[in-house]
């Protein structure tokens, strides 16, 4: 049953690109993840331990479910919420997987939540239309208006870090000691994540090429005047580990 369920799990998900790499995929079959994650971590706890072999896929499943998470209507979110929840403290009753399991999520999952375009770059194209718009201009508002950030994401985390008291785990099922280990290990998880995610970033600047380059001879004392990044990306997910 295991590996069917894993099997199914990659048909729906494997083929697809994540919501990062494009935001006009998506599909109906993907508001079935939360409910397949729940159904695997209820075998999970039955078995004695987890191979290698599907943890891979376990990982890139939780962490696709993440990702899409945005993208759910409110009933699909919280049930995300929770089967990402159930999925955790499953893995936590397997000593040798939990931790790489938990490590690697959190990692991917932090990735993917802070590649997607500024807060303050969105709201300020928004704050950069008139009133007065054209119904092409009014659509294009309509898009950034939609654009996914980091933020989208934070009902999210709130809920995972709020499992010592969600009424839905209050049951002997899942006992108080097994959430606060879970809880502390996912809080030194998601420190130890955000500095490695920063120590691997390159935050390098290079000057900015121009043809006209210091034609108008004007001079100025900022040492940051005409340089860029050299890796946009990087720069945008270390501004937005900063706000997160």
């Amino acid at each position: 049953m295991f590996v069917g369920l894993i099997q199914r799990c990659e048909q729906i998900a494997m083929p697809t690109a994540t919501l990062s790499q494009a935001m006009d995929i998506f599909d109906e079959r993907f508001y079935g993840l939360p409910n397949l994650i729940d159904a695997l971590s209820a075998i999970i706890i039955e078995m004695t331990n987890i191979g290698e072999e599907f943890l891979g896929p376990l990982e890139r499943l939780t962490v696709m479910t993440i990702d899409y998470y945005p993208r759910y209507q409110p009933k699909p979110q919280a049930t995300t919420c929770s089967s990402v929840i159930k999925m955790i403290l499953a893995l936590q009753t397997k000593p040798n997987s939990y931790k790489p399991f938990l490590s690697r999520i959190v990692t991917q999952a932090l990735i993917r939540c802070c590649s997607h375009p500024l807060k303050s770059t969105v709201e300020q194209q928004l704050e950069n239309y008139e009133p007065d718009i054209s119904e092409d201009k009014l659509k294009s508002l309509l898009s950034i208006g939609k654009t996914i950030t980091y933020k989208n994401y934070l009902p999210l985390w709130r809920s995972i870090l709020s499992v010592t008291s969600l009424k839905e785990f209050d049951t002997s099922a899942y006992p108080i000691f097994d959430r606060l280990n879970m809880l502390v290990s996912l809080y030194d998880e998601i420190i130890d994540s955000i500095l490695h995610i920063i120590d691997r970033l390159d935050l390098s600047v290079e000057k900015e090429k121009s043809d006209d380059e210091n034609n108008d001879g004007t001079a100025t004392t900022d040492p940051v005047f005409g340089m860029q990044p050299v890796k946009p990306m990087d720069f945008q997910i270390f501004y937005n580990l900063v706000d997160f």
